[in-house]
Parts: structure tokens; sequence; C-alpha cells
């Protein structure tokens, strides 16, 4: 619902940069461990484009919105 509303100031589950940075220490640790973790990898990725367009404080549902800016979709 919030996905599709575009209401992700409210943090109700996660802020994206808290996301952000677990995926990152799951990253380390993976390569640590020697395991390969791509599908990790690209959601991390798409968790850092979050960051990087301003999202960093909003809820983790904002992840939305930064695969529609990724797509050159804007609704």
């Amino acid at each position: 619902e919030r996905m599709l509303s575009g209401d992700h100031k409210e943090v109700s589950n996660f802020l994206a940069r808290w996301m952000h940075k677990d995926m990152a220490y799951a990253l380390l640790l993976a390569d640590d461990l020697g395991q390969p973790v791509p599908t990790s990898a690209a959601a991390t990725q798409v968790f850092q484009r979050m960051l990087a367009e301003g999202f960093a404080n909003q809820n983790v549902t904002a992840v939305i919105e930064a695969l529609r800016l990724r797509s050159g979709h804007t609704g």
C-alpha cells in the first residue's frame, strides 16, 4: 500500500539507510566466507541508490522510488 501511495516518510518498518547498512554487512560476511550472493549484491546496489537519491531517512518501502528512477518511470 505504501509503495503504491508513495507515502514513505512515516517509518513503520525500517529506515532505508539501516537496510543498506545491514545488507552491506551481509555482503562482507558472505565475502569472508567465500559465498557468492549475487541477488543480495544487486539489492544492496538498489539500496545504495536510495541513499544517493535522498531516501535514506524514509521507510524502506521507498525502494520502489529508486527502482522507478532507475527505469525512468516516475508515476
